[in-house]
């Protein structure tokens, strides 16, 4: 889906399954996993951690994460940070995938998660070029 929003594109990819109408009652935790422990996968990882929201954090994927990502994580038993050797599987043990790293990276990893059937939320901009942005969108 497209969608315009002033000067800016907003583009919005969604797996088939997303598609289905949502239960009326959530009874069950989103497990999200993040790609990117820097910055601002540090500002994500705070939010998704909120006890008043409905998500579960598996994991961050970053082979040397932020100093701020690694305290957050010390305090949470149940989030562990991997390498990137490891990502599939961490992929494949969440629901949805944030991906936070640099913009050069994003069109592969949307691209993988997508390949995992999985929900991706994007940090903007979501590639650098029309090609990658017609690749990820044809799998959306």
């Amino acid at each position: 889906t497209f969608g315009h929003l002033d000067d800016c594109i907003v583009i919005f990819i969604m797996t088939p399954s997303f598609r289905k109408p949502l239960e009326q009652k959530i009874m069950w935790r989103v497990r999200v996993c993040i790609i990117g422990g820097g910055r601002v996968g540090a500002i994500h990882l705070k939010a998704l951690l909120d006890p008043t929201n409905n998500f579960t954090v598996t994991s961050i994927v970053d082979d040397s994460p932020s100093p701020a990502v690694i305290e957050i994580v010390s305090r949470y038993p149940d989030v562990s940070i991997k390498g990137q050797t490891f990502m599939d599987d961490v992929i494949l043990g969440s629901d949805v995938v944030l991906i936070a790293t640099p913009t050069f990276l994003h069109a592969e990893q949307i691209i993988r998660a997508l390949g995992h059937g999985k929900h991706v939320l994007c940090e903007k901009p979501l590639v650098m070029n029309l090609d990658d942005v017609n690749r990820v969108y044809g799998l959306g």
